[in-house]
């Protein structure tokens, strides 16, 4: 296990709250500063978002105060139609990748297409396809869901 897979253990082990490097380096016994790196690194990588000065939280997990750049859905605007289910992925996701999804849709702040996440995630290999598997695992296990303009948003409550 690498060390940036252990801090996210510790992370995910506590999902509904916030962090500090100090907590995460108490569980891990390593030194604050080394978890602040790894932390940092985490958040400029995509796999965590700020939650204060010197915290940070998996995108499952919203604050009582929601960035202020984050704007309410429209989804609810529109009759709802039925979608067709999303074809379940072929083999399970890498866990990263999903939360790296969820921090994309998380920090649009609205629903968003798959070509414009995939180019917002701007990762090498990451292809459509990757793409769509890794929303279809997100949407059966109700963490996303697509509105009727066939767009993906978090169903995350307080976004």
């Amino acid at each position: 296990m690498t060390r940036t897979d252990a801090v996210l253990a510790i992370i995910c082990a506590g999902p509904e709250r916030t962090w500090t490097p100090a907590q995460v380096s108490e569980a891990l016994g390593w030194p604050p500063e080394k978890a602040a790196a790894l932390m940092r690194h985490q958040f400029a990588s995509g796999y965590l978002l700020p939650s204060g000065p010197g915290r940070y939280h998996l995108p499952t997990h919203i604050p009582a105060a929601p960035a202020p750049h984050c704007r309410p859905s429209r989804a609810g605007l529109t009759p709802p139609r039925t979608l067709p289910p999303l074809a379940p992925p072929a083999h399970a996701p890498n866990p990263a990748d999903l939360v790296m999804v969820m921090n994309a849709l998380h920090a649009h702040g609205r629903p968003m297409s798959e070509t414009l996440l995939l180019h917002r995630l701007n990762r090498p290999g990451l292809e459509l396809a990757n793409l769509q598997e890794l929303l279809a695992a997100l949407e059966s296990g109700g963490q996303t869901r697509r509105t009727p303009e066939r767009l993906h948003e978090l169903t995350v409550v307080g976004l």
